[in-house]
């Protein structure tokens, strides 16, 4: 049961240009003031940090903030995306030995089971 009302994301904040210029300004501002060399106003920003994960997941679809907001999850996301190497199945059809069967009726069934690299 949701208390909250659920919003749409701003289609024109749908990119990684937020999420690359709040990283940039998170950068910028924990050497500009020093923020490594003070324990509380780190606390702060871990604070601020899981304060906003907590708000914009509670006011917008679930994942929300991990695709559009937060810097690490972006930050794996294009190391994962430039990867010279792909995990891909071998044998499809242990598949649905393995995997839950409401897992192997979804749509978005990973066709990966045993590791190959390309």
């Amino acid at each position: 049961m949701k208390i909250l009302p659920s919003f749409n994301w701003p289609r024109a904040l749908q990119n990684k240009w937020l999420v690359g210029v709040l990283t940039l300004v998170y950068l910028f501002s924990y050497e500009y003031f020093d923020l490594w060399a003070s324990p509380w106003l780190t606390a702060w920003l871990a604070l601020g940090y899981f304060g906003s994960a907590l708000v914009v997941d509670s006011l917008f679809p679930a994942g929300t903030f991990c695709r559009f907001v937060c810097p690490l999850g972006n930050f794996n996301f294009v190391l994962s995306s430039s990867s010279p190497t792909m995990i891909t199945a071998i044998f499809l059809s242990m598949v649905d030995k393995v995997m839950h069967p409401r897992v192997t009726k979804s749509s978005q069934m990973p066709q990966v089971l045993l590791i190959s690299l390309l």
